[in-house]
């Protein structure tokens, strides 16, 4: 928008016959804020019946936008002061004071990164070197272990078989192990009953004796 008013106010032809199809000129926009000039041409672009002609202006005015401000301007300016009081409402506007600020910070962002990606280039640069011989001797060693296997593939393989077994013999064994320390546990069960009931019987076995014979009740325990 503002470069077809700067483009009218110096002359050129195409923008002032553009403002001319609004009934507008640049004295009548130089004067107004760029909000106020915004609000203007909304106006009277929203007032063209013809839709090619409405969009065919609202490129001219303000550029490969222009169409997809259309909908946005198709009330004009009171479509547009609706569209600012629901951003105010919602909390989506910005003070010039906020706007500032973000500005400042994506610009020390900038600079930051801009010196980050220097000091990568400078560890870079000085890196370089040993990065490069590191990556060739690794690419040998890489290059020489494929040849290996290529040319020792039964090799490979058995190797692969034998380790295989290894490792379900270990599995096998670290559960048998388990089992034997199940198996050791109910033993150690076992005898702590046994050795709970032992005396338990002898108890009983004297008892009988001494029902069988009654005159054993008078004589002392042994």
């Amino acid at each position: 928008m503002q470069k077809a008013i700067t483009e009218a106010a110096g002359g050129s032809k195409s923008a002032i016959d553009a403002l001319a199809q609004l009934g507008l000129n640049v004295q009548d926009l130089v004067n107004l804020s760029p909000e106020q000039q915004f609000k203007l041409i909304a106006d009277r672009i929203s007032k063209i019946e013809d839709p090619m002609r409405k969009a065919a202006l609202a490129m001219e005015i303000f550029g490969k936008s222009g169409t997809r401000l259309l909908p946005m301007i198709q009330d004009g300016a009171k479509g547009l002061e609706a569209f600012q009081e629901q951003a105010r409402r919602l909390g989506l506007t910005i003070s010039t004071q906020t706007a500032k600020d973000a500005a400042l910070l994506a610009d020390s962002l900038d600079i930051l990164w801009r010196v980050l990606k220097q000091g990568v280039f400078i560890i870079g640069s000085a890196l370089a070197g040993t990065v490069r011989d590191l990556a060739n001797a690794v690419t040998r060693t890489v290059v020489t272990i494929t040849n290996w296997i290529k040319q020792n593939r039964e090799l490979v393989v058995w190797v692969a078989k034998v380790a295989a077994v290894v490792a379900v013999a270990g599995v096998t064994l670290i559960a048998l192990g388990y089992l034997v320390s199940g198996i050791a546990a109910a033993f150690g069960t076992l005898a702590a009953i046994a050795s709970g009931v032992a005396p338990c019987w002898a108890l009983s076995a004297r008892c009988w004796r001494r029902w069988c014979h009654p005159s054993g009740w008078s004589s002392p325990p042994p």
